[in-house]
């Protein structure tokens, strides 16, 4: 099985200060909003062709990788994966490139990856070398001299195909999702679980396979570890698919706990695309899900599932937006503390944005915005990831002359349409800064 491939060259868009500009709440004048935001892009060694730069992306404390899976080192397909380290008072600055040991052409290294601690795990789903496709997942630590170097390369076990399509690394847990996995059907997919002995080595530790016999239900195609719970996602669970829960005994057998649905299924809502966890709640992404009443547009919608004091999870809340028409909310989700960033990552120009929302009660309220500041070639917000002094937001089908597109800046309330406010014939970010300083007075 092969993955589609583009070859864009792509940026990540660092927004600094997020929480408290957004947040905080006050009348913030242009020239600050401006002044506190800025566009970053990546220097890198020449000999490294980058493409899809952020197709995935992971983040733990001042620590950033950055996955671009169809990347060119030395003229050869393979991928890549980058390192950044934020420093107070400095910004952020590279740290390292990732690269494999050995791989084959076209193994999309990079696809996924999972950073915790000094432990960074890359996944390369098409990697052949050991069985064709069968993937593989790539370990990388820092030792104490700062450098990042490869100390174990885990081979998907007998059966398995695309491993390494999804990757989650907590604790001494490792899930890669296997999408291609053909033992209960075609395409049905499994997680494969690795766990880290004492002494820092992994190996396999179960082979979770699809709970339902479908074809193409692609189990395992997102991940997601929560202490000695694993999440996993399948498209084909009736009516539409499913995220199943499973736990972790203290032999290291995994077994099925229950399975989440919406309530309110959409076909091909996509439930699953992106899990985060806030306490005991448990975030859902389904990107094609109803997002009005009645049921009749399907741009997306987040859901979200508490866990009962009886260890179950019930349905408690749903963040979606009536106004939009295309599909896409709900794309990527990150937490921190008791803020959600999520993304609205298809669309127009105008119509990709992301939103950070925080709970009410059993309702969200939106409390900061930012709209898509690329052109029509963006993957605006596919991947996003948040800390306690900004959030990062990857784009990674945007083209190279993405810093000549003038930047534009979101706070609050999403506005319905935006005029030409400085009269210059064109809308764009500046007649939205113009309209954000009168905001509040």
């Amino acid at each position: 099985m092969k993955f589609a491939r583009t070859r864009r060259v792509a940026v990540i868009t660092v927004i600094a200060a997020l929480i408290t500009l957004i947040v905080g709440g006050g009348t913030v004048s242009a020239q600050e909003i401006f002044a506190q935001f800025w566009e970053s892009g990546v220097l890198v060694d020449p000999s490294i062709e980058i493409n899809r730069f952020g197709a995935s992306m992971d983040l733990d404390g001042n620590f950033l990788v950055v996955g671009a899976p169809t990347s060119y080192v030395n003229g050869v397909l393979t991928g890549a994966a980058f390192v950044f380290q934020y420093i107070d008072g400095i910004g952020w600055r590279q740290d390292a490139v990732l690269l494999p040991d050995a791989t084959t052409s076209g193994a999309d290294f990079g696809l996924s990856v999972s950073i915790e601690g000094g432990t960074i795990a890359v996944g390369a789903p098409d990697d052949g070398l050991d069985s064709a496709f069968a993937g593989a997942v790539f370990i990388f630590t820092r030792h104490g001299s700062g450098q990042w170097t490869q100390t174990q390369r885990l081979n998907a076990p007998t059966g398995a195909q695309a491993m390494g399509c999804s990757i989650d690394v907590e604790n001494n847990v490792l899930a890669a999702g296997a999408l291609g996995d053909d033992r209960v059907a075609s395409n049905a997919g499994a997680v494969i679980v690795f766990h880290r002995d004492g002494g820092g080595s992994w190996s396999l530790e179960d082979e979770i396979l699809c709970p339902i016999v479908e074809n193409n239900a692609w189990f395992g195609s997102t991940v997601a570890v929560n202490g000695d719970r694993l999440f996993a996602r399948d498209w084909e669970s009736p009516p539409v698919g499913a995220v199943h829960v499973y736990n972790r005994a203290p032999d290291g057998q995994w077994s099925h706990h229950t399975m989440l649905q919406e309530s309110d299924p959409a076909t091909r809502s996509t439930f699953g695309t992106s899990i985060a966890f806030m306490g005991e709640r448990v975030l859902i992404g389904a990107p094609r899900a109803y997002n009005a009443a009645p049921a009749t547009t399907t741009a997306g919608a987040v859901y979200a599932f508490e866990r009962t004091e009886q260890d179950a999870y019930v349905e408690t809340g749903k963040i979606a937006r009536p106004e939009l028409s295309l599909f896409g909310f709900g794309q990527d989700l990150s937490v921190f503390g008791d803020y959600l960033l999520l993304s609205h990552a298809q669309g127009t120009a105008l119509t990709r944005w992301v939103y950070i929302y925080e709970p009410d009660g059993a309702q969200w309220v939106q409390v900061g915005a930012r709209f898509d500041p690329a052109g029509s070639y963006s993957e605006y917000g596919l991947q996003v990831v948040m800390h306690s002094q900004f959030a990062i937001i990857a784009d990674p089908g945007s083209r190279i002359d993405f810093f000549e597109t003038r930047q534009k800046l979101g706070q609050g309330i999403r506005p319905a349409g935006l005029p030409d406010i400085t009269g210059d014939g064109i809308v764009d970010g500046f007649d939205l800064a113009v309209l954000l300083a009168g905001w509040g007075s």
